[in-house]
């Protein structure tokens, strides 16, 4: 009887594990808690049944598991691994160490856990152990692309670039659709265009890559072609991380130069150093960097805490970036262990030599602020700072949705007075107006906003001090300088705007509606730009350092739609320029130093098209811009699902 339900077992067994690999995981599911309820020390079913509940999320049940699988057969390696597995997604990485050494010491040809411990020991910051587990991995399978890829990226840390670029192309050659090892590749350019071709093979693989779309887009963008990056701007990636940062880096009166890896951007800024001079690292942690500069510079001062970030920075938690106490022994290097806090001021109060060059490599803002203020005494003229981060403040380009009610409202009078409830970043002049009753008289008409707990309120009222009229529009919105006016500006009209069709629509989510508008305007104030530049053109645009002390718009004749009431997002085809003073050089703006006008066609008639992504009731507003004055026209349209 006995040697039946074995039979069965086995077979059973073989079945659930059929399933498992054809990734039937519901059925392999049964079929192993079937054997357990017969068997419930069935070391395989119970590791088996421990990676269906790991792949699924269920931690706690795997790790229930594989804890009965290793007391049911302490000799299968795969449990420990697996259970190690589990120790390192909940951030224990010494736990879920100790467990990968067992798995490889039960069997030494068992690939995963060599594998897990070179993570582990990158993670830790040990470059040179999380190499040799890697190697190990490539003696036991030659043809593990992610051993490849990773062994990479650590040649790259330690500024082995041949070797980071040979073992990249070993991964991409074994798996060519491996984007990882692709997109890791690229950092080891020697220029723009080799980058983007390295990139564009990506989208080929996987059309959908965010992060490649926006390198890509920034890297054309330095080369003059904006029209990738200003379509991510007015999609709904455009507050991506990657993109807040771009948006600073093209903001500037002069773009940077490029370097796609840290040891070329090392090597060039020590180039411009006093090398006889000392330099001070704060954030050294594994003290990769410190290494590479120590050889040039001789003696460094290096500072971390050494046991991880003090609090949560980014999407890193607190803890984070930990090298567990253990201090670089480096030639040439003198380290301060703690907090910047408790450690600079003490450090700081003996006289120490001026610094060559400093690396702000302190990730949190805390701590880079409090080494800046503590450093100030060793910065000269010549010092050069490196700033490691720069990661954009995510609410820069933020659109509050502020609905009519106890945050919004006017008084006296009804709250509701046509005001905006989707407000669009930055400064917005002449937005709205409001109608007052004809013996309103000398009151006062007070505008009360509360977004993100500040509160506001604007103040209105019909004194003849107070009047607005053509020149102040068009000085306020940058047309004009200050107090500057001539006979051309003087005979302005506001263009002519005249929306085709009903004022209010019907739509359904994810439908694309039609916008009809005719433009007409009398060619005041005349643009002086072309319809298109030349690469150089751009160049030089790009490069101009700021012309006057008062933001800068370029008169031009355009037509842009935009949210003025509405709770979920639009989306214009095309993008839409903006009418908010957005002054970074590529900005789709007439505020922008590169900004190309859109062409008006000969007969006026303009067509955009509006997407809604939730069903509820908008009002969209139109603005006829032709640089110095400005036309509305709204639109309601009444989403349903």
């Amino acid at each position: 009887m006995s040697n039946v339900v074995d039979s069965n077992i086995q077979e059973t067994f073989r079945l659930a594990l059929k399933n498992h690999v054809n990734k039937k995981f519901k059925d392999a599911k049964t079929l192993y808690s079937e054997i357990l309820k017969i068997k419930p020390n069935h070391a395989n079913a119970l590791n088996n049944l421990g990676e269906l509940f790991r792949v699924e999320g269920e931690t706690d049940k795997a790790k229930i598991c594989y804890e009965k699988a290793i007391k049911a057969n302490p000799n299968l390696a795969s449990s420990y691994n697996n259970l190690g597995l589990v120790y390192l997604k909940n951030k224990d990485k010494l736990k879920a160490k100790d467990l990968f050494v067992k798995a490889t010491e039960l069997d030494s040809s068992f690939a995963n856990p060599h594998y897990n411990l070179g993570i582990i020991y990158k993670e830790l910051g040990d470059y040179e152990k999380a190499k040799s587990f890697y190697e190990k991995v490539i003696k036991i399978n030659s043809n593990h692309a992610d051993s490849y890829n990773n062994l990479a990226i650590i040649n790259e840390e330690l500024g082995e670039t041949q070797n980071a670029r040979e073992n990249y192309n070993k991964a991409i050659k074994i798996n060519p659709n491996h984007t990882n090892a692709i997109w890791n590749s690229h950092i080891l350019a020697l220029n723009i265009n080799e980058a983007l071709s390295i990139l564009k093979k990506i989208i080929e693989i996987d059309k959908q890559n965010i992060e490649t779309k926006i390198m890509i887009s920034a890297l054309e963008g330095y080369k003059g072609n904006l029209e990738l990056y200003n379509n991510l701007l007015n999609s709904e990636n455009f507050n991506h991380p990657y993109m807040r940062s771009i948006k600073w880096i093209f903001s500037l009166p002069k773009l940077p130069e490029i370097f796609f890896n840290r040891s070329s951007f090392f090597d060039a800024v020590v180039a411009l150093s006093d090398c006889s001079k000392p330099f001070y690292e704060f954030g050294v942690w594994s003290g990769v960097s410190f290494k590479y500069l120590v050889k040039t510079f001789k003696k460094g001062f290096g500072f971390d805490t050494f046991t991880g970030i003090p609090e949560e920075w980014h999407n890193e938690p607190k803890g984070n970036y930990t090298n567990f106490g253990a201090i670089p022994e480096i030639d040439g290097g003198e380290f301060v262990a703690g907090k910047f806090e408790d450690t600079l001021p003490k450090f700081f109060l003996e006289k120490r030599p001026i610094a060559s060059l400093i690396n702000f490599d302190a990730d949190l803002y805390s701590s880079t602020i409090c080494a800046l203020n503590n450093s100030k005494e060793v910065i000269d003229k010549n010092t050069i700072l490196i700033f490691d981060e720069f990661i954009m403040n995510e609410n820069w380009e933020e659109q509050p949705l502020v609905e009519i009610g106890d945050n919004n409202f006017f008084s006296p009078g009804e709250p509701d007075r046509g005001q905006p409830t989707n407000f669009m970043p930055r400064r917005n002049r002449f937005t709205f107006e409001v109608n007052v009753p004809s013996d309103w008289g000398d009151r006062e008409l007070v505008w009360n906003l509360n977004i993100n707990g500040v509160e506001s309120k604007a103040y209105g009222t019909l004194k003849p001090d107070y009047l607005v009229d053509n020149m102040i529009i068009a000085s306020e919105t940058g047309s004009l300088g200050i107090g500057v006016s001539s006979p051309e500006s003087r005979s302005n009209t506001p263009p002519v705007l005249t929306f085709q069709g009903d004022d209010a629509r019907t739509a359904k989510v994810g439908e694309a509606i039609t916008l009809r508008t005719h433009l007409e305007d009398d060619g005041l104030p005349r643009s002086r730009l072309r319809s298109s530049r030349s690469e150089s053109d751009l160049h030089r645009a790009m490069f101009r350092a700021p012309q006057k002390p008062t933001v800068s718009k370029l008169n031009a004749l355009f037509l842009s739609w935009n949210v003025y009431r509405g709770e979920g997002r639009v989306t214009f085809d095309p993008p839409q320029t903006k009418v908010w003073e957005d002054t970074r050089v590529s900005a789709n703006s007439p505020w922008g130093g590169l900004w190309l006008p859109p062409v008006i066609p000969d007969d006026g008639m303009i067509e955009v098209t509006a997407t809604f992504d939730e069903p509820g009731i908008y009002t969209l507003w139109g603005r006829a811009d032709d640089g110095g004055l400005y036309a509305d026209t709204y639109l309601t349209v009444t989403v349903t699902p």
